[in-house]
C-alpha cells in the first residue's frame, strides 16, 4: 500500500511537473511571439523614421538646391540692372555734352560737336606679353580743339576718380590722332556728395550732377579745369 501511495503520488508529481513545463513553454512561446512583434515594431519604427530623415533630407537638399538657383538668379538679375543702370546713365549724360563743351571751352553756338559713347580703342603697341591693352571712355565729345573725356559712374567714389585721372593720363597713348588738341576731362553721375565734388575739382576735373531736367556743372564757379 504505501508503495502504490507512493507510486501514485510520484506520477501526480510528474503530470502536474509535464503540465507546469507544457505551460511555462506555451508561455514563453507567446512571450516570444510578443517580443518578437514587438521588436519587428521597433524596427518598423526605426525604418520609417530613417525614411523620414532621408526624406527630410531630400528635401532640405532640394529647398537648398532652389535657394541657391534662387540666389544666382538675383545676382544675375542685380548684374542686368546694374548695367542697364550705367548704360541709363551713360545715355543720360551724352545728350548734354555739347552744351557743357561750349559752355566750358567758351565756344560758338555754331560749332559742330560730334559725341560718341562707349569707345574703345587698342593700344598702338603690343606689350610684353604679345597683347595690346584696351582702353574704354564712355563718351568722348569733339568740337573745335578741344575734347571732353566723360566718365559716368552710378555711385561715385575717391577712387573712381582717381582711376579716371590715371586713364587721362595716358589717354593720348590710345589717340594719336588727337596730337595737338587740349582734352577735359569730365566725371558724371545723377548724384554726386559735395566731397567727391571737392576731390574731382582738385585733379582738374569737371564734375556733372542731375539739375533740373538736365545735367549741370558742380564744380565751383571760379573752377578752373585741368587740360590733359
Amino acid at each position: 500500500m504505501v508503495e502504490d501511495k507512493l507510486f501514485n503520488d510520484t506520477r501526480q508529481l510528474l503530470y502536474e511537473l509535464l503540465d507546469y513545463t507544457v505551460e511555462a513553454r506555451k508561455e514563453l512561446k507567446e512571450e516570444a511571439k510578443k517580443q518578437q512583434k514587438l521588436a519587428e515594431e521597433r524596427q518598423k519604427e526605426a525604418e520609417e523614421r530613417q525614411k523620414e530623415a532621408e526624406e527630410q533630407r531630400r528635401e532640405a537638399k532640394e529647398r537648398q538646391k532652389e535657394s541657391d538657383r534662387q540666389r544666382a538668379e538675383l545676382r544675375r538679375q542685380l548684374g542686368d540692372l546694374t548695367k542697364k543702370m550705367g548704360t541709363l546713365i551713360e545715355d543720360f549724360v551724352a545728350p548734354d555734352l555739347p552744351r557743357i563743351l561750349r559752355q566750358i571751352a567758351k565756344l560758338d553756338e555754331n560749332e559742330p560737336i560730334i559725341v560718341n559713347v562707349r569707345v574703345k580703342r587698342l593700344h598702338p603697341n603690343r606689350v610684353g606679353n604679345g597683347k595690346r591693352q584696351m582702353i574704354e571712355i564712355d563718351a568722348i565729345a569733339e568740337g573745335g580743339n578741344y575734347l571732353l573725356f566723360n566718365e559716368t559712374k552710378n555711385s561715385l567714389r575717391p577712387r573712381y576718380v582717381t582711376d579716371f585721372v590715371e586713364t587721362l593720363a595716358i589717354a593720348r597713348d590710345y589717340f594719336p590722332e588727337y596730337e595737338g588738341r587740349t582734352i577735359i576731362g569730365v566725371i558724371s553721375s545723377f548724384h554726386i556728395d559735395p566731397s567727391i565734388v571737392t576731390h574731382a575739382s582738385r585733379q582738374g576735373l569737371v564734375v556733372l550732377a542731375l539739375g533740373e531736367g538736365s545735367m549741370a556743372i558742380m564744380n565751383d564757379p571760379d573752377f578752373q579745369w585741368k587740360p590733359f
